[in-house]
């Protein structure tokens, strides 16, 4: 009799991708086929995972060309190419790979339809996307980091667009951005220069003031400008002139109110833009009106704004852009960055105080399958208790090739936490169940789950959950306990059960668990009794400065990589997360002061295969320590923000957060207001035509700083006592509230004044404890301790030589989370604190510096690095003082401090 039977084919040995020509990609492949064909399938990728299957593109005789071109597909969008071999009795293994096709910028920007305020543009396709056009503008005399402010965006089939957010006689750049879900294409810039408004020129003095009024008919006036104009530039403020004219009753008539004004002084443009008020004065000999005219009045402008977090030179540009047209440039301010610990922990104490409050919580009511260990470690409990189960049902599909009877008892040890309600789990493992079983019973620690359970008939071992029974409200609380599996009447045939198991469903998926035995009468590999993965969130550090790189490290148990680590991208509940690793970094794409981290403990993955169900999992990997690190950065942050008032006030205050300066000028025709930080830009001006000043006083210069951060509940720490004396409690570097302690041993709670003595806390930052003679504490003897801590740090100045006669600053901040935070903002402390408080009073003549008071400070002249801030301003007639201070005092730091810190934890 003939022998039939099928051969194997050669799988694919390589497949590459070439997507250099637009709109097309073009598949080869390697392998050695003597019968059949090759199938090639295409699909078009997600950039969320959620792929589309894919689908049938061609087919290549095995004889054919081992490569093959797709054509017309999109541009900039990835695919995923996939090839087999297959016969008319056999189909080889899959081959895929993935490419993102050529993105062509889409180019030839042409304008059409300029105006004064409009600029229409249009621009030539280049190959076929799915995505949009983004148009980027910038001012052609600005200096820009990047494409400059995005103005509009419109489908990827559109190729043209008016842009209405221009001002008039001004040049521009633009280019055009070609943007897929995968990748993006610039064009080349072009520009173009608006038309302008019309406006007559007038032909003006080259020496003297000039003014011009607008009559309410239309008709500018020109009045004859007397002795003694004064300029009174400002900072911060309104730039103001005051105008001598001789006195007309016209001046003061109501016609006249806040009537447009133009001044001009030795035939440059002066930043007045309004007549705002007349005073009647003696002249020489006669009476004369002053005309007060100001400029920035678009400054007035009512601002209602709430800003999440945002930099704060970046919230002033966003200002002027939005309730202003006056042109402006702010400069990025001056800042550094500097690696700093956030959190630390290796010890009991500092992982319980590094765990989320949520966490702790858990803890204390026994929710969590964690230990915290008295040699510093976070432990996994187990969180799945195996049952086997033997008897006189024989078969090797069972674990052990055996299975008990359906009237049994099964006993569990129980684990060592809580389950909460709707978390419990109850399974076991159903053996061969022939075609007349019997009807069943359920009942679990005591609860009746169904008195009448009718099962079917099946031809292999399987699942069944009886915790679907279980009320909603059902909790485990860990103790040993019982499920009865009863016959209620008996049937022709077994109910075999081989296994049964108690599981957290957190943490364990029934669906998941193993059918089938690794070989005849073996084991099962799940489910594990220890879960793979829980995660442990981290207390959120908030930071006095903001974060533009963070980082987490851990040490596990005998070296191994944790399950899973993750961090919070931009200090938001969106995490980032990295598997089997030691370490795991993110670099924030805007800056923020809050941080998140994750560190996760499960099973250990090292072990290998035992002989016992389950084979995997039945060891934890404990956590030994962590640090959690950030880059900060000094870039003035506003977070957590309501502003409502007028332009200049919000625009003022925000100047005190980012220490800067501004003043308005009239510049290339307009308004534009300048905004700097002192000492950034070169000084335009002869330093030496201002007049110095300098006050220094110590008085409250701080050389030591010990901060306290918030409270935290620390439970289920022990110490042992003595009787007469004073022992550590196992609270370094903090300090216990004032009693918010207890101490207990098993179910007997002590009495502080009769049975122990506490120090809440001491110079080292140590509490302790004393048994008192007595009382109900043996000498020798170990109790538990449940405390709300507040962690503590320190910094002394390095020339310090005796810290007790130190200049101490000492300070709660609950808006710090850890001993690190605190030992940070201590540093803070005293190096803004640390050095002498300089005011300085800078007098500068207006003659010599016209509307430029920023650029004739020189910081130079001043002592100390700055950065200086203006306090105060006295604009005179021909001169005007400026009152500058470099530091703060230690009120005015803390002040600062918790601000920073409240409005973080508000917005976390």
């Amino acid at each position: 009799m003939p022998v039939t039977f099928t051969t194997d084919v050669p799988d694919i040995d390589s497949l590459s991708l070439d997507a250099s020509v637009a709109e097309e990609i073009t598949a080869a492949w390697n392998a050695d086929l003597n019968n059949g064909e090759y199938r090639l399938e295409l699909r078009d990728d997600d950039p969320s995972g959620d792929h589309p299957p894919y689908e049938l593109e061609t087919t290549v005789p095995f004889n054919g060309t081992l490569e093959h071109t797709i054509a017309n597909i999109l541009g900039g969008e990835q695919y995923s190419v996939r090839v087999r071999v297959q016969t008319e009795f056999v189909t080889g293994e899959w081959m895929a790979a993935e490419e993102i096709t050529k993105l062509i910028a889409s180019d030839s920007i042409t304008f059409d339809a300029i105006a004064e305020t409009s600029v229409g543009l249009s621009w030539s396709i280049n190959n076929d996307f799915r995505g949009s056009h983004q148009i980027f503008r910038r001012r052609a005399d600005y200096d820009y980091d990047g494409q400059g402010r995005l103005v509009g965006s419109v489908g990827s089939d559109l190729n043209s667009f008016v842009d209405d957010s221009v001002a008039p006689d001004r040049e521009y750049d633009y280019e055009v951005r070609t943007l897929t879900q995968w990748q993006y294409a610039d064009s080349e810039s072009a520009s173009t220069t608006t038309d302008s408004i019309g406006l007559k020129q007038h032909t003006v003095p080259p020496r003297g003031w000039h003014a011009e009024v607008d009559h309410p008919s239309g008709t500018p006036l020109t009045p004859q400008v007397l002795d003694g104009a004064v300029r009174r530039p400002t900072i911060n403020g309104y730039p103001r002139v005051e105008i001598p004219v001789p006195f007309r009753d016209r001046w003061h008539a109501e016609a006249f109110d806040d009537a447009p004004l133009r001044v001009w002084n030795d035939g440059d443009r002066e930043p007045i833009e309004v007549l705002e008020h007349r005073s009647l004065e003696e002249g020489s000999g006669s009476k004369q009106t002053v005309l007060e005219g100001r400029g920035g009045t678009q400054l007035d402008d009512r601002v209602v704004e709430d800003v999440d977090i945002q930099p704060t030179h970046e919230f002033v540009r966003y200002l002027l852009d939005t309730y202003t047209d006056y042109n402006y440039t702010v400069d990025d301010p001056q800042a550094d960055q500097e690696p700093t610990t956030l959190q630390t922990a290796d010890t009991n104490l500092e992982l319980n105080q590094a765990v989320a409050e949520a966490v702790r919580d858990a803890l204390a009511d026994d929710t969590i399958p964690l230990e915290f260990t008295d040699d510093g470690r976070i432990n996994p409990l187990q969180t799945c208790e195996v049952v086997v189960l033997s008897g006189g049902n024989a078969d090797d599909q069972y674990v052990g090739g055996e299975a008990g009877e359906a009237a049994t008892v099964v006993s569990f040890d129980g684990l060592d936490y809580t389950i909460p309600s709707g978390e419990v789990g109850v399974a076991v493992r159903v053996g061969l169940i022939g075609s007349d079983p019997p009807t069943l019973s359920f009942e679990f620690g005591g609860t009746l789950l169904t008195d009448t359970y009718s099962p079917s008939s099946r031809s292999s071992p399987g699942w069944f959950e009886v915790g679907a029974f279980l009320p909603s409200d059902y909790s485990y609380d860990g103790t040993s306990t019982n499920l009865l599996v009863d016959i209620v009447s008996s049937g022709s045939d077994n109910y075999p059960i081989d296994v049964a198991v108690i599981f957290d469903k957190r943490y364990h998926d029934r669906s998941a668990f193993d059918n089938d035995v690794h070989e005849p009468g073996g084991h099962l590999d799940s489910p594990t009794e220890y879960a793979e993965t829980i995660p442990i969130d981290l207390e959120v550090i908030t930071t006095p400065l903001a974060i533009s790189d963070l980082s987490l490290e851990v040490t596990m148990a005998d070296g191994q990589a944790a399950p899973e680590l993750a961090l919070g991208e931009n200090g938001t509940e969106t995490w980032n997360t990295a598997t089997d690793t030691t370490s795991h970094s993110i670099t924030y794409s805007e800056l923020a002061t809050t941080a998140r981290g994750r560190v996760s403990v499960g099973y250990d993955d090292t072990l290998s295969a035992r002989d016992a169900t389950p084979r995997y999992g039945y060891e934890p990997q404990a956590l030994d320590s962590l640090t959690l690190e950030a880059t900060l950065d000094s870039t003035p942050v506003l977070t957590n923000r309501s502003f409502d008032g007028k332009l200049i006030q919000v625009m003022r205050e925000v100047f005190g957060i980012g220490n800067f300066v501004s003043e308005a000028r009239w510049e290339d025709g307009g308004i534009t207001i300048e905004v700097t930080q002192l000492g950034q830009r070169e000084a335009s001006v002869d330093p030496d035509i201002a007049d110095y000043s300098i006050d220094r006083q110590t008085e409250d210069v701080v050389e030591r700083a010990v901060v306290y951060g918030g409270a935290q509940q620390i439970t289920r720490q022990s110490v042992t006592v003595t009787v007469g004396s004073w022992v550590d409690l196992p609270f370094p570097d903090t300090r216990i509230v004032d009693g918010k302690e207890t101490i207990y041993d098993g179910s007997t709670e002590y009495s502080r004044g009769d049975d122990y003595g506490i120090r809440y806390t001491t110079q080292d930052g140590q509490p302790q404890i004393k048994a008192l003679s007595g009382g109900s504490l043996s000498d020798g003897q170990t109790v538990s301790v449940d405390a709300e801590v507040k962690p503590r740090g320190e910094f002394t100045a390095g020339d310090v030589v005796d810290e007790t006669d130190a200049k101490t600053l000492i300070e709660d901040i609950p808006g710090l989370a850890s001993k690190q935070m605190c030992d940070q903002v201590a540093l803070f402390a005293v190096e803004e604190t640390g050095d002498a408080i300089v005011d300085a009073s800078v007098t500068i003549p207006h003659d010599s510096v016209e509307w430029s008071l920023v650029d004739a400070i020189d910081p130079d002249r001043l002592p100390g690095d700055g950065p200086w801030q203006v306090n105060d301003i006295s604009p005179g007639e021909s001169e005007t003082s400026v009152e500058l201070g470099n530091g703060q005092s230690a009120d005015e730091f803390l002040e600062e401090v918790n601000d920073r810190t409240k409005r973080n934890s508000e917005r976390v």
